[in-house]
């Protein structure tokens, strides 16, 4: 498999209707984006379909990198993420803090 074409740097804030089907685009070519467009005939991408469950805004990825998660998924994912790499910030400093007093 190829790596996918990077769409956006940022994720795509799209009001959804519940009930209603959306193929999101995992190859990155499509026109309109972050919806498949047919862009990836030929490649071995297929949309990954989100369906709904309430209407809601959502926010569908648009790097095309986590293809693998359902896009109602990414924000938790990206959540995750940053808390993590506030943790290990603010460790580090602290440790840093922490031996410049012991000296």
């Amino acid at each position: 498999m190829t790596s996918p074409t990077r769409a956006s740097d940022t994720p795509f804030a799209i009001e959804v209707e519940s009930g209603k089907k959306y193929f999101w685009c995992a190859c990155g070519k499509s026109t309109k984006q972050p919806f498949c467009d047919g862009s990836h005939s030929g490649t071995s991408f297929t949309p990954i379909i989100y369906t709904a469950t309430e209407s809601k805004k959502i926010f569908f990825c648009g790097c095309k990198v986590n293809i693998s998660l359902p896009p109602s998924r990414l924000i938790i994912f990206y959540v995750f993420l940053c808390f993590l790499l506030i943790y290990i910030i603010l460790n580090i400093n602290f440790l840093v803090d922490k031996r410049h007093h012991e000296l």
